[in-house]
């Protein structure tokens, strides 16, 4: 049987995932309000990211991957043209997303840990 969690920190550590954000399912969230809880988590997540880029622990594959998905999201052009119906979109929506999976899999947990700690004292 799982132990209970203490705290927000503890539930972080324990799934080694982005920060949740709870909401009351019950009454069924507006548009707008579900955008700002993305964006909000969107803001934290790079936050996350860039202070994982600054840790002298961050194994450096894990910074060129993170690197390479940041300059992809920046670059004027992409692998596969955006005016090619669905593939010139899908390739943002699964490169992206796999170099920084990827990267943060090579992070060891406690530095991101560490990270996320760090990024929720900045919102605070």
């Amino acid at each position: 049987m799982a132990t209970p969690v203490q705290n927000k920190a503890e539930i972080i550590e324990r799934l080694g995932s982005v920060d949740l954000e709870f909401i009351d399912m019950s009454s069924k969230p507006k548009w707008s309000e579900r955008m700002r809880v993305v964006a909000r988590s969107l803001k934290r997540e790079v936050r996350v990211y860039r202070l994982v880029l600054k840790d002298p622990r961050t194994p450096r594959p894990a910074k060129v991957l993170l690197g390479l998905a940041v300059g992809y999201v920046l670059l004027p052009f992409d692998l596969i043209p955006d005016f090619i119906p669905v593939l010139g979109h899908l390739d943002d929506v699964i490169i992206v997303p796999a170099l920084v999976l990827l990267a943060m899999k090579l992070i060891p947990k406690e530095v991101v840990c560490d990270c996320r700690r760090k990024a929720e004292k900045i919102d605070e």
